[in-house]
């Protein structure tokens, strides 16, 4: 984005002229603002974990702000997370009776990993002809959407695959990964999504790997991460081929979200919520411009992940702006219980999962607009702001909807509903 401030809150090449009466800039990992009178309060009633500037898995106290980095150490802004529970443990010992092992044998967690610690597995392969994986199970429900992951680093097995089966599924579902590429090589059967992701891009070589589904059956799921040969999963093992493994995750959920590390038991993360006053902050309920900037969610069901909302806690009065499975930004507006702009979104505010984007809504009377990437703004020549307000919740809204699960860079309120060449100016890469 070209537009930005210093430190001292002035423009610095901004393409309008106008300076934001709010400007929260997580990167700098603070919740004060840049430029505004009303901080942001963080909450969380247990512990998060997430990537830090030193590309470690990290653990944080209650209630103190998760602040994600890429792989590369740089920050991305303030995390937030809905509640999620991991089903699987122990999450990081495939020695455990609670895991299955066919055609490899797994040492105890003693190995370097994701956590600065030296808690991984590695499974090595025998040189039978067959499957060579680790396997964990549970029991599923039908039409549930699940989501597996977890942390994986090649040894001299440079290709490892997820793999679902069991009385859940009518068909196998694979996604498997290249690790030297650090891309899905390729996936089959139904699936609700895959991903990868580099933990540590500077020489680390872990990954963290995914695959969603939702069973056609209630019954038994089984997971597997297997070894492949770059001819499939089933092959003759070599007696050597190897990966490390840690911080199995199978839990339900909408999107794919930071592991939850548990020990003797499923094991549950707490909500976060991250809002400030609108009143305190100036919030222009009659017109103006709102910019974020965030990375977005990968995002594997039809429940619906909350952005950015301005409320008087309630759906009654409320701008929202979140996106859908699909991956389409969408921002609706309601005053009084009346709806007066019903979603607004298209193909041109699609978002990309585990990308970042940056996005501006107009509002006034008779005059909404949304814009992402510096794509011509979607607009609506109908509708009322609502008056009321009292909060504004960032990566939510008030009555509990899920959560955007990716990191927040920066928000932005300008007092002045711009133009459509404006916004276009204020959200370009």
């Amino acid at each position: 984005m070209a537009w930005d401030l210093n430190t001292q809150g002035n423009c610095c090449g901004a393409p309008v002229a106008d300076v934001p009466y709010l400007l929260m800039d997580f990167r700098r990992r603070l919740l004060n603002p840049i430029v505004g009178a009303a901080a942001a309060q963080f909450s969380r009633a247990g512990s998060g974990i997430y990537r830090g500037i030193d590309r470690v898995i990290t653990q944080s106290p209650a209630n103190m702000p998760d602040w994600e980095s890429g792989p590369n150490g740089d920050v991305r802004g303030l995390l937030i997370e809905s509640s999620a529970t991991n089903l699987c443990w122990p999450s990081s010992d495939t020695t455990h009776a609670n895991f299955s092992l066919t055609g490899v044998t797994s040492s105890a967690p003693a190995a370097n990993s994701p956590d600065g610690g030296s808690n991984a597995c590695i499974l090595t392969e025998d040189t039978s002809t067959g499957t060579h994986r680790a396997q964990a199970s549970i029991a599923a429900t039908a039409g549930v959407t699940y989501i597996f992951t977890v942390y994986v680093r090649a040894l001299n097995r440079t290709r490892v695959a997820l793999f679902a089966s069991g009385a859940a599924v009518t068909a196998g579902r694979t996604a498997t990964f290249d690790l030297t590429a650090g891309t899905l090589a390729n996936s089959s059967g139904v699936l609700r999504g895959a991903m990868i992701e580099a933990v540590d891009a500077l020489g680390g070589g872990w990954y963290r790997i995914g695959m969603s589904l939702a069973p056609e059956n209630t019954g038994t799921l089984n997971l597997f991460a297997c070894g492949d040969d770059g001819t499939g999963l089933t092959y003759t093992g070599s007696g050597t081929g190897a990966f490390r493994t840690w911080g199995w995750d199978i839990r339900v959920g909408a999107f794919f979200g930071s592991h939850i590390p548990t020990t003797n038991a499923p094991a549950a993360s707490a909500s976060e919520f991250c809002s400030l006053s609108s009143v305190v902050a100036g919030f222009t309920s009659g017109s103006g411009t709102i910019l974020v900037e965030a990375f977005a969610p990968r995002a594997t069901a039809s429940t619906d992940l909350t952005l950015l909302a301005i409320d008087d806690g309630t759906a009654s009065n409320r701008h929202i702006l979140r996106v859908n499975n699909s991956g389409l930004l969408r921002y609706a507006v309601g005053r009084a219980g009346v709806t007066q702009v019903g979603d607004i979104n298209s193909a041109a505010t699609a978002i990309t999962g585990g990308l970042r984007f940056a996005a501006a809504i107009r509002y006034n009377a008779s005059d909404f607009a949304l814009c992402v990437n510096g794509s011509a703004p979607l607009t609506l020549a109908s509708g009322t702001p609502p008056s009321a307000h009292n909060t504004i919740t960032i990566g939510g809204a008030s009555g509990g909807l899920t959560s955007w699960a990716a990191p927040i860079s920066r928000v932005a309120m300008f007092s002045r509903a711009m133009n459509d060449a404006e916004l276009q100016l204020l959200t370009a890469a």
